[in-house]
């Protein structure tokens, strides 16, 4: 019985594997054994595999930066609305509201919905250790939230 011989043809040939240029001496010579295709296999395989592994490398950074930024957003969210340290006024409607903070002389103190309680004592003439108060914060969503699939 003879021995299978392998014969590599064009349509297996790779011709970005050609050096640049359009001398035809210049370019690379086809693989006319199989272990010299397996070769260019390998390397070409090696090559995705390096990229893929670039844009995975590239997708955690990217996770991980979207989970930090999460967690301060969930850190955030629990510090705006912890009943610990946040008391909430409710009024009969919105002028009945407006009444009491005119009557108060707190109207100048609203910051949109909020009323930073040391500005508050110290007008009421409330005795408070003074404090860094940091006004609470909009929640949103990290920029690169839309690249993300779950």
């Amino acid at each position: 019985m003879k021995p299978l011989e392998f014969i590599v043809t064009p349509p297996f040939y790779d011709p970005s594997a050609q050096k640049k240029g359009n001398d035809k001496k210049d370019a690379a010579s086809p693989p006319t054994t199989l272990d010299e295709r397996i070769d260019q296999l390998e390397a070409e395989l090696k090559g995705e595999f390096d990229e893929i592994e670039q844009a995975l490398d590239s997708g955690k950074d990217r996770e991980n930066a979207y989970m930090e930024q999460m967690r301060k957003e969930n850190k955030d969210i629990q510090n705006n609305t912890s009943s610990r340290y946040w008391v909430g006024v409710y009024f009969a409607d919105e002028a009945h509201r407006d009444e009491f903070l005119k009557n108060a002389g707190l109207t100048d103190l609203v910051e949109e919905q909020y009323i930073n309680g040391q500005q508050m004592a110290d007008r009421l003439k409330i005795p408070l250790t003074k404090r860094v108060i940091e006004p609470p914060k909009s929640f949103k969503k990290h920029k690169d939230f839309t690249n993300f699939t779950l």
